[in-house]
């Protein structure tokens, strides 16, 4: 990988993956001590819904940063960049703003390769 932005984009989706999984088991976390110290045994029922999507939701935005980020490595594509976007914008609204930055400036330094990939090629 001779290209800079190319390595950049990589670093920062696996940052922002890292970041939205490990987001993931802090939630996991933070909720089992919560019902552990509060013994909130009634309202446990109750808090599956929200607890799935809390939870899934973040190690799947985290494992699309990762996968991605591994997947530029060997050849790089618009549609990546298109993946990414949707995933920043959709951590945006869901999950942590920091996640949906990396992943938002990691799109854009992938444009920015494939635009002078192409310049290069021609």
């Amino acid at each position: 990988m001779e290209n800079k932005k190319l390595e950049m984009a990589s670093l920062l989706l696996l940052i922002g993956g890292v970041i939205s999984i490990l987001n993931a088991f802090g939630i996991i976390i933070s909720k089992v001590f919560l019902l552990i110290s509060n013994q909130l045994v009634m309202n446990a029922a109750m808090d599956i819904g929200w607890m799935v999507i809390a939870i899934m939701f973040p190690i799947c935005i985290g494992i699309v940063g990762v996968v991605i980020s591994r997947l530029v490595k060997q050849k790089v594509t618009i549609g990546y960049c298109v993946v990414t976007l949707i995933t920043a914008v959709l951590s945006f609204y869901v999950s942590n703003i920091l996640i949906a930055v990396f992943y938002l400036v990691g799109s854009i330094q992938l444009l920015i390769a494939i635009k002078n990939n192409k310049e290069k090629e021609s």
